[in-house]
């Protein structure tokens, strides 16, 4: 089939229908997983196969010297840190080979890496590191900059630390950390008196709220990369799965994950769907999997689908008994008025009085009523539907209820806690336990600040701080803010750029130097937040320091990197832990810091106090022992984690956190939180304490003739955040490129490859185009956090947030960053 007729234009209601989606297995591309997600079995590549990525220095074919082995992970992409075989020749980094151990059954594959870890050798050597110190020399912003010594940096930062803590007190000071965490900055600041806390993430704040309300999960201690949900490898036992908005073939591509357990349920017999408005590359070759819907209304396709689900009585009515608050008017509390469980949401018995029907769904999501009556049969026909979902469906102003509306679904099946069943909440990885997450660093001690912000509070901490109020912002531990963000350190951070809405608001705040006075980066390469630094340091890579990590989404299989550096830091690049001890000297706190240890004497301490008992099986070697192996693979398959099967199993004696120790369809808190709380964005947030859809701002329903696309983003392949962005290989490898369906193109005479403008109120972008069905109608999007550059007033980095709005989610007062937007399309 030609590549004209794959990507012809069809009709609307046709393309929806299905009727194209047999031409798209062409357009979906064959190979990508051999291609970028090194995923193929061992028989499939010999051991000792070089990774060919072109960043490597190697001829093809070619066999350099063997060298020195030292295992190394990479540089990660928040769910995954796949392990590498550094082949070390004369103290240089001479190239990269996979983890070719294992074999082909389930759960015995290769810990694969993709390309974007086999492509760190070109990024540690990479003329774009930062090299020294540099101190700001032109406005905020500017890039301007000149070069310091690393004393003269210090003194800086001492000084100005000094005067905010003197001045303001601890509350002034917050940090900003994506990829590792900095918790040596943390660990000073907690040690002068605290600072600032944070609710939530950018990265899964509002379905970490929803967790709380739903199923009673600390919403502070959800760890993005271990997830709430079943090992996604329990679809195994499964009889169908149901994935919603999951992006796991673009944002989870090592060989041993998410991808791989998927393909192998297939090839076991067991059928998958995929609703989302692209067709990604966990379908990829499969469309006949792809329910498409427009984004941000998950929650309108979820309600309806329990709407037949329950008019045909084939809901869990024993379970809903058994272990849910909320379901029906049997299971209600006291407090709730009559007419307002869920059922009466889903049948329009009450609350807006609007059955749930697939018929009053169907123009609201843009799938025909039959597939959603499709879709409730495809969980009721099969025993057990592992129902899961990425973090897309909550990263929109409504994400609340999206997320709550999809994890209802397996609620009221009652596929939960069983083999084979997820809460309808994203799937999590095998991973040992760290103190804070999958990365092992120094302790941070207690915070003696009580009060905290969601973490997209940060700018209207700095802009408005005297405004925000734990009633009108969800502020925590406190009534309101005394003081404003006055000391931000940045480490590796997208907190301008990344995971920040409405960039060119944003910049406007951090531009002023009377809110925010002193800004702190310290970061690998020149970011996006960089510019608008006062002081940059330069920080090592991983693979040129000790480096403890899981590999966390290893799917079926559990792997630990014992990471030694594989070649002396290069430039001024310093060690993070280093630098801030000498700031800590500098503040007559060295010893309290340090507390005589070294780097690698706390990574020793942390890993047997924490990861090796976390080891599922018990397993897990000393760290000496874990020293001279480089990578421990668990050599027994772990058993897949079933989530909230400890409370199904015994609901008397491993109850719930929730108030009532149940599951809550129905929330008091979350009733009490509507009744009180006052909020940005009017009546367009609501708050209602049942799993229901409320549509978004920018979403479906506020499309209009000057801004008639709906705009929405991904994590791109060949990059996390701007990280990668530096290697030119993996750039033409898979180009930043508008995904634009054949309709939406031809009404505007724009063809593959054009130049266009994407723009609304706030922002312009200039971009190419990808012509493409793989992407709804009326809908248009690109992978999100490519480096922002502004030439006249636009964007021609197009970094999707030059685009994106600031509207705070009701609830976890999360900023959708890239979702919630509409924008008009032209060439440029």
């Amino acid at each position: 089939m030609t590549r004209k007729a794959t990507e012809r234009a069809v009709s609307r209601r046709g393309f929806i229908k299905g009727s194209t989606l047999a031409t798209l297995a062409t357009a979906a591309g064959a190979g990508t997983a051999a291609s970028l997600f090194g995923c193929a079995p061992q028989s499939a590549q010999s051991k000792g196969e070089l990774a060919q990525t072109g960043s490597n220095g190697v001829v093809a074919n070619e066999i350099p010297e063997e060298g020195e082995i030292i295992w190394q992970s990479c540089c990660h992409c928040g769910f995954v840190a796949c392990p590498l075989k550094c082949h070390v020749v004369d103290g240089t980094l001479r190239w990269i080979d996979n983890d070719t151990d294992g074999d082909d059954e389930f759960g015995g594959v290769s810990f694969r890496s993709c390309l974007k870890a086999r492509s760190v050798r070109k990024w540690i050597n990479s003329p774009d590191r930062l090299k020294y110190p540099m101190k700001r020399v032109g406005k905020r912003g500017s890039g301007e900059f000149e070069r310091i010594s690393w004393d003269e940096a210090l003194d800086i930062i001492a000084e100005k630390y000094r005067y905010t803590l003197d001045t303001y007190g601890p509350e002034a000071f917050f940090l900003c950390a994506t990829g590792t965490r900095n918790y040596p900055i943390q660990r000073l600041f907690n040690l002068t008196g605290g600072h600032l806390g944070t609710i939530n993430s950018e990265s899964n704040g509002q379905i970490a709220q929803t967790a709380n309300y739903l199923f009673g999960f600390d919403s502070q201690t959800f760890d993005c990369a271990g997830g709430l949900g079943s090992n996604t490898s329990a679809i195994k036992d499964a009889d169908c799965g149901l994935f919603f908005g999951c992006g796991s073939g673009e944002s989870r591509m090592c060989g041993m994950g998410e991808v791989y357990e998927v393909a192998k349920a297939r090839e076991a017999g067991i059928p998958v769907a995929f609703v989302d408005y692209r067709l990604g590359e966990g379908s990829s070759g499969n469309p006949d999997e792809w329910f498409p819907i427009y984004p941000g209304t998950d929650g309108a396709l979820a309600s309806a689908i329990a709407y037949v689900i329950i008019s045909e009585e084939k809901h869990d009515k024993a379970f809903l008994d058994k272990y849910v608050v909320g379901f029906d008017a049997d299971t209600m509390p006291e407090s709730a008025p009559a007419n307002s469980s869920y059922m009466d949401y889903i049948m329009g018995t009450g609350y807006d009085n609007i059955p749930k029907t697939p018929e009053w769904a169907a123009p609201i999501c843009g799938l025909p009523s039959e597939k959603i009556t499709y879709l409730a049969h495809f969980i009721t026909e099969h025993e057990t539907c592992f129902i899961t979902q990425g973090f897309g469906p909550q990263r929109r102003h409504n994400g609340e209820w999206n997320a709550a509306a999809i994890a209802a679904l397996s609620i009221i099946t009652g596929n939960i806690g069983r083999e084979g069943t997820c809460p309808g909440l994203n799937g999590k990885g095998m991973q040992m336990n760290f103190d804070g997450g999958m990365w092992n660093s120094v302790p941070i001690g207690e915070n003696p600040v009580t009060k905290k912000i969601s973490i997209s509070g940060r700018f209207n901490a700095i802009d408005h701080p005297l405004e925000m109020t734990a009633l009108t912002d969800g502020i925590q531990g406190g009534d309101k803010l005394e003081v404003g963000i006055k000391f931000l350190a940045l480490y590796e951070a997208g907190c301008f750029g990344n995971s920040s809405s409405d960039l060119n608001w944003a910049a406007t705040i951090l531009e002023d130097e009377s809110k925010c006075e002193f800004i702190l980066g310290c970061d690998v390469i020149m970011s996006t937040s960089l510019p608008f630094c006062d002081i940059i340091l330069p920080d090592l890579m991983y693979q040129e320091r000790m480096n403890m990590v899981s590999t966390v989404t290893g799917g079926s299989a559990l792997g630990f990197v014992f990471g030694r550096p594989v070649q002396e830091p290069q430039f001024e690049c310093r060690l993070s832990y280093d630098w801030v001890a000498d700031l800590a000297e500098r503040l007559g706190l060295r010893d309290e810091f340090t507390e005589g240890k070294t780097w690698e004497d706390w990574m020793e301490t942390r890993y047997e106090e924490y990861s090796r008992p976390s080891a599922p099986n018990g397993n897990a070697p000393s760290f000496q022992e874990g020293l001279e192996m480089g990578f421990w693979r668990d050599p027994v398959q772990a058993v897949p984690f079933i989530a909230l099967k400890d409370y199904v199993d015994d609901p008397e004696g491993r109850p719930r956190t929730t108030p009532s120790g149940k599951i809550e369809l129905y929330s008091e808190r979350l009733a009490t939180i509507r009744d009180t709380w006052t909020f940005h964005n009017g009546d367009r947030d609501v708050v209602r304490p049942v799993p229901s859809y409320f549509p978004e701002i920018e979403g479906v329903a506020d499309i209009n003739d000057t801004y008639p696309l709906l705009f929405s983003t991904w994590k791109a392949k060949n990059q996390f955040h701007s990280r990668y962005q530096v290697i030119e290989e993996l750039q033409q490898a898979c180009r930043h490129c508008l995904w634009i369906n054949p309709i939406d193109a031809e009404s505007r005479g724009i063809q593959n490859g054009d130049t266009l403008r994407v723009f609304n109120d706030r922002g312009e972008v200039q971009i190419m185009a990808r012509v493409t069905s793989r992407i709804m109608p009326g809908v248009v999007g690109m992978p999100h956090a490519h480096r922002r550059e502004i030439v006249d007033g636009v964007d021609i980095g197009a970094n999707a947030n030059t685009l994106s709005g600031h509207h705070w989610s009701p609830i976890s007062k999360n900023c959708p960053s890239t979702g919630s937007t509409l924008v008009q399309v032209e060439k440029a």
